[in-house]
């Protein structure tokens, strides 16, 4: 018999059809362990003893259940091993981003999804069903398109997380965020994305105390609910003097460059920043790589 009283979960997960009854089983276990802060350092075996059923089980549902963003995983490496110490049960998750069907993977049974399916998931349907002869044909009647940048899912989840609230960005599930993006950079390009973000969470009914209104960004992408946002980043892609300034400052102080998702950095192709900054941008950096760059943009006025 078990000795916790009550289970804490997130009442989301019970209207969520991508949960199987085992794998709600396990979360309901899982907040049996949980202290005032939400986490518990139960052992994959002890879960396993609890909720009746096998540890690779429980092992599955953990990393589908942080998948859907209702749990956190948090561990450390260990002689080239990431051993879990703790797991807590994310329990603002937002009811109206979840979807009866993930637009995502609507092929994928509930229960059956996989990390390293997932992850394999890389080429469009139809792009191994070429035929030689007619590519051919086309290339001697068809002028070659340019090869696209590749662009890494990674770096593009890590400036997603950097759009985000606090609060937000520490409980969002950094392992799989950049299966996702991957799956929507198919889809559309980084700008296009980035700026969606910046849009929505930028919202003020999302900034308000804490940004704690602001929907789960797992969700939010792998649900589509980011493609309602595009339009309005449109609408919303000029940037104040000063906000050119602050990110200005940020970049010649070596922090990087805040606002990818409205211009490139100043010393790539195509940055649009005010003439003027970029001048001075080039002086406070005399000396440095960037310099050059910087000062090219100037030249052939590819700046604003």
């Amino acid at each position: 018999m078990s000795q916790a009283r009550y289970s804490i979960i997130p009442t989301a997960v019970l209207e969520d059809d991508r949960v199987t009854a085992q794998q709600l089983r396990i979360l309901a276990t899982l907040g049996s362990f949980m202290g005032k802060d939400n986490e518990g350092f139960p052992s994959q075996s002890k879960i396993a003893e609890r909720a009746k059923c096998s540890r690779q089980t429980v092992n599955k549902a953990l990393r589908c259940l942080a998948d859907f963003g209702y749990i956190q995983v948090i561990g450390r490496t260990r002689g080239g091993l990431k051993r879990a110490l703790r797991y807590r049960v994310i329990l603002d998750v937002n009811l109206s981003d979840i979807e009866a069907e993930s637009p995502m993977f609507p092929d994928v049974k509930k229960g059956d999804i996989d990390v390293k399916e997932v992850d394999n998931d890389v080429n469009p349907e139809g792009d191994n069903d070429v035929n030689p002869m007619e590519l051919t044909a086309k290339e001697d009647t068809q002028e070659k398109k340019p090869t696209p940048k590749r662009v890494s899912p990674k770096k593009v989840s890590e400036e997603i997380l950097s759009l985000l609230p606090k609060a937000k960005a520490r409980m969002a599930p950094r392992d799989s965020l950049p299966k996702v993006v991957k799956t929507i950079l198919n889809q559309t390009d980084e700008q296009t994305l980035l700026s969606a973000v910046k849009a929505c969470y930028s919202d003020p009914k999302h900034t308000a105390e804490d940004g704690q209104y602001a929907p789960s960004i797992y969700s939010w992408l792998k649900n589509g609910v980011w493609k309602n946002w595009v339009g309005e980043a449109k609408q919303n892609s000029t940037l104040t003097e000063e906000d050119w300034a602050a990110a200005f400052r940020i970049y010649v102080e070596g922090g990087g460059w805040p606002i990818t998702a409205f211009s490139p950095a100043p010393h790539e192709a195509g940055c649009t920043a005010p003439a003027k900054m970029l001048r001075h941008a080039a002086k406070l950096l005399a000396g440095s790589p960037a310099e050059k760059d910087i000062l090219k943009n100037l030249e052939i006025g590819e700046a604003a």
